[in-house]
């Protein structure tokens, strides 16, 4: 193992009435620790949620063939990436979109998600739009992506999960 490589510990915290809650340590940057993602099994279905994390392949791992991938995001035009160190100190403790697609290509989940969008801005240059951020993972990542807001449901049928957006 190299020096950066940081390996993904998974311990079982919850098991009770056929629901089982795993734990998932995940690399949020030296100087955030502890951070933790999380997987929940039940009645054969398997939903995986990544919290923030930097870009780390080995967090597939744990949602391989899963039904639900919510995985967090961050973002930045490339004119404030270059303006200022601290920018691209915070972006670089977050997965940039091309690395989730290549987390959920690994994966293979049967959904896959977008949720707690770090969209950095300051008072010259806006945010990125989440609509181009979607290009982005269309120019490498072929399987639809949603791109959760509040208050989006994801339903469990028997053999598939169902997205409903907000009302």
């Amino acid at each position: 193992m190299t020096p950066n490589t940081v390996e993904i510990k998974a311990v079982l915290i919850y098991d009770q009435s056929a629901v089982k809650v795993t734990a998932i340590e995940i690399n949020h940057g030296e100087l955030i620790k502890p951070a933790s993602g999380y997987r929940v099994d039940y009645d054969g279905r398997s939903a995986v949620i990544s919290t923030d994390s930097k870009y780390h392949p080995l967090l597939a791992e744990p949602a391989i063939g899963s039904d639900l991938f919510i995985h967090a995001f961050g973002a930045a035009k490339s004119e404030l990436q270059a303006s200022r160190i601290s920018w691209r100190t915070i972006l670089n403790n977050h997965t940039e979109p091309e690395g989730v697609v290549s987390i959920f290509g690994y994966a293979q989940p049967k959904v896959e998600a977008l949720y707690h969008f770090v969209t950095l801005t300051n008072r010259q240059i806006k945010p990125p739009i989440l609509d181009k951020t979607s290009t982005r993972l269309k120019t490498t990542y072929s399987c639809p992506v949603t791109i959760g807001e509040d208050l989006t449901r994801f339903v469990f049928g028997k053999d598939e999960v169902t997205v409903i957006p907000p009302e």
